[in-house]
């Protein structure tokens, strides 16, 4: 188990591991950021085809909103043939400052649950979306600076993939190091990817 993609957005799409380079599209610009330079979302553009997920996965990347709740859901990412579906699909909420990360089940589109602790606006968070498909049902757990914001366990249901690739989507937004795993992270690997630490495989402890 492994890390499937790193996209560092320093300046450009590419994957770090040389697997699965995004593409731009529109008007992407690139910015000072937590680790290098970062992706400003803002200008209308769009960063395409970036490595798929399956039915376990982690995503864990750094975000800074550029300004607060809208009254409006606004997507920034999602891997979906359809902009209705949640394979994953992350959203910024409409009346706070939360994030809505959400994944497609069997029974349900909208597997997932807004983050307890509200994002600042033009302060950096580190996020951690895990999703692992378990004998017995679907595990999430959400991760904000190294710490638990929450965790959700879905019995009988099975997790459903959509799309070929995923994409961070025009939003008034910054992304940074975002990284594509094919399991879900140890408490351990989420508290060093916080600290800024490289993590691509999987430590032997549980969550």
């Amino acid at each position: 188990m492994s890390l499937i993609a790193h996209y560092r957005l320093d300046g450009n799409a590419d994957d770090a591991l040389g697997r699965f380079d995004g593409t731009e599209n529109g008007s992407v610009t690139w910015v000072d950021g937590k680790l290098g330079q970062q992706a400003d979302m803002s200008a209308g553009g769009r960063i395409g085809g970036l490595a798929k997920v399956g039915s376990t996965y982690s995503l864990a990347f750094w975000i800074t909103l550029k300004s607060g709740f809208t009254g409006n859901y606004r997507k920034f990412l999602q891997q979906a043939d359809v902009t209705t579906d949640r394979s994953p699909g992350y959203w910024l909420t409409s009346v706070s400052n939360a994030l809505h990360l959400m994944v497609r089940l069997s029974s349900t589109t909208s597997a997932g649950a807004y983050t307890i602790e509200q994002l600042e606006v033009g302060q950096p968070y580190h996020i951690v979306h895990s999703v692992e498909q378990r004998a017995d049902g679907v595990a999430i757990q959400v991760h904000i600076n190294g710490n638990l914001d929450h965790s959700l366990f879905y019995s009988g249901q099975t997790v459903e993939s959509h799309g070929e690739s995923i994409s961070l989507l025009p939003q008034d937004v910054e992304i940074d190091d975002l990284r594509i795993y094919d399991h879900a992270l140890s408490k351990h690997e989420v508290k060093d990817l916080a600290k800024g630490l490289a993590v691509n495989h999987k430590f032997n402890n549980d969550l």
